[in-house]
């Protein structure tokens, strides 16, 4: 009768390990990084990977985990489908699977208790306080909120193979460097800062979603949460951080509403619609737009003529 219960009580151990290792390594590996910058000089190949692979799994979160297959606000080919899957799981963010049922049920219970990451909770747990709750919680909140990702194909590979993307996410950026310096010595440069340092970058920035944006900022838009657009951190995040202009239009493809909002994740949405490869890319109206916004109605008709 305790089997139940033990096992639960090892998966939460398992994954409070795993999630403080997350957070942890990628510290130690910044300060090593530093130090061995500070000895022997730092080098513009490796910061360039990091940035890199910093930008690629951003855009594997943003544009395939978070606007693709969690709210399908665009259709893709499969091949753009399966890439986009496989950088947002080097970015060790959790599969697409797991991703995907945790985010909508923080759209269904946003700034709610039942919201996996309320930061009514405080800053520091809706960063990432919340991955140490026990894993027991997890499937009652967001299982079944995934049976149709359970029927793709695409994404049923993607989660089967997550840990090989992972691998792969700290591999590559270490074999790149190493290959064009023809030494181990690149390697490990390679290894610190395009997979462990950029890891941690990573997780911060999108942890910051959860934290920061649902705390400081701006509310152009009428929404049940309390989501804001951070404009200070709509660049480093690729347009994640207009976060307000997300939650009024969930399934909209492009975040940024007026000629200064930068959407950089809706900029590679619309070159693969040129291109062909993305399709049905949604869009809110004119009309809805005025109808959330917020203010009087004189403000209401400067708002609509500036955004368009």
């Amino acid at each position: 009768m305790n089997m139940p219960s033990l096992r639960l009580s090892r998966s939460s151990v398992r994954l409070s390990a795993f999630c403080l290792a997350a957070e942890i390594i990628p510290v130690v590996s910044l300060i090593v990084a530093l130090y061995r910058g500070w000895q022997q000089g730092f080098s513009t190949l490796e910061l360039s990977v990091c940035v890199a692979m910093c930008a690629l799994t951003l855009l594997g979160v943003e544009v395939g985990f978070h606007r693709h297959f969690a709210h399908r606000s665009f259709r893709a080919h499969p091949a753009v489908r399966a890439s986009l899957a496989a950088l947002g799981s080097m970015a060790f963010q959790g599969s697409v699977v797991w991703w995907v049922g945790v985010h909508r049920t923080h759209h269904k219970y946003s700034d709610q208790p039942l919201d996996p990451h309320s930061p009514a909770k405080g800053l520091m747990y809706a960063h990432s306080g919340w991955l140490f709750q026990p894993a027991s919680q997890y499937p009652l909140r967001w299982s079944r909120r995934i049976k149709d990702l359970l029927k793709d194909p695409v994404v049923r590979t993607a989660h089967s193979h997550y840990p090989t993307y992972v691998a792969l996410g700290f591999v590559m950026p270490a074999a790149f460097v190493g290959g064009l310096t023809h030494s181990w010595d690149g390697a490990v440069g390679g290894f610190l800062w395009g997979a462990m340092i950029r890891v941690g970058v990573v997780n911060h920035l999108i942890w910051s979603i959860n934290s920061l944006c649902h705390r400081f900022g701006t509310r152009p838009y009428q929404t049940s949460d309390r989501s804001y657009n951070n404009l200070w951190l709509a660049l480093p995040t690729l347009g994640f951080s207009l976060h307000n202009n997300h939650h009024a239009f969930p399934n909209a493809a492009i975040n940024a509403h007026r000629w200064w909002q930068v959407d950089i994740s809706g900029y590679c949405i619309l070159m693969l619609e040129q291109l062909g490869w993305a399709w049905y890319v949604h869009r809110p109206s004119a009309q809805q737009r005025l109808n959330k916004t917020v203010g009087t109605a004189q403000n209401l008709s400067q708002n609509l003529s500036e955004s368009l």
